[in-house]
């Protein structure tokens, strides 16, 4: 049996706890990258709860908005208040994204190669005008 020093048991306690910190905190960083992508829509609803809640906004999720008899628009989040309306909808993507802002498409280079994707900028845009349209608002 090995008998250790105060100092010495001190630094053997501290270098396992700092560890399995460590440890604690790659599986919290494996976790998180593989879980928000997955869940955005969630992850942004808490994070925009809070703030309304904070702000007194009020938040409507998921409004659907009909386009035509076979087509519906869907807006992810809205964030209404006394001077403003937001708009929002939830994308995550990876790797790099090139294009214009003006683009009807961009493409988007990640692992798997290159791929078209609608302008999120151009698809908030229709809808903004779509809901203002329905609400006989000003867009």
């Amino acid at each position: 049996m090995i008998l250790l020093s105060a100092t010495q048991t001190a630094y053997v306690i501290s270098a396992a706890i700092a560890g399995a910190l460590v440890i604690a905190l790659i599986v919290i960083l494996i976790f998180k990258n593989a879980y928000a992508p997955k869940h955005i829509k969630e992850l942004t609803y808490m994070k925009l709860s809070r703030i309304c809640n904070e702000n007194d906004y009020l938040l409507l999720n998921n409004y659907r908005i009909p386009i035509d008899d076979t087509n519906i628009g869907s807006i992810d989040h809205i964030v209404i208040s006394n001077k403003f309306i937001i708009i929002i909808n939830d994308f995550s993507l990876s790797g790099v994204i090139s294009g214009s802002a003006t683009n009807e498409k961009l493409k988007a280079y990640d692992k798997k190669g290159t791929n078209l994707i609608v302008n999120p900028l151009n698809y908030n845009i229709n809808l903004t005008k779509r809901l203002a349209l329905f609400n006989d608002l000003n867009n």
